[in-house]
């Protein structure tokens, strides 16, 4: 075989390499933004891979796992369930690593990391953490969140 069908054979291996790992990461997001209540394993694995936590390659088993490894204090849920503005706010200060005010570092928690992003002006409306999320709702904060981070 000669020299450039080898090196056009290893060029072809890696693009079909890259779009099975985008591929995953696209499902998971185009799943994620149908749901009317976005789910805490769908939710999990956005924001970690998103953070670089955890690989895009990875299962939502395997990023519910880098969540329960990171010892953020966060509550694991099953894949039935759902992710309240609390549970997803307090998700993204652990995974982005944003510093908070005086009383989220007192009392860091669901409560205080809504507070945080309300007041860093990135969640969308209603501030209330007790509320379910949108998947819709999860991928507008995560780039809204992604843009401060690029911009800071």
């Amino acid at each position: 075989m000669s020299k450039n069908k080898l090196i056009i054979i290893c060029f072809i291996l890696f693009m079909v390499s890259i779009s099975i790992t985008y591929a995953q990461l696209e499902e998971q997001i185009d799943s994620l933004l149908g749901e009317e209540n976005a789910g805490f394993d769908k939710t999990t694995y956005v924001v970690l891979v998103a953070s670089g936590e955890c690989e895009e390659t990875a299962s939502l088993a395997d990023a519910l796992d880098t969540l329960k490894s990171k010892n953020w204090g966060i509550t694991l849920k099953g894949s039935d369930d759902s992710i309240s503005l609390g549970e997803y706010s307090y998700l993204l200060m652990k995974a982005f690593n944003i510093p908070g005010g005086i009383m989220y570092m007192l009392l860091p928690g669901p409560r205080y990391a809504v507070r945080e992003l309300a007041y860093l002006k990135l969640l969308i409306e209603n501030p209330d953490p007790a509320r379910l999320m949108t998947g819709e709702e999860v991928m507008t904060i995560l780039t809204r969140v992604l843009d401060w981070k690029e911009a800071e």
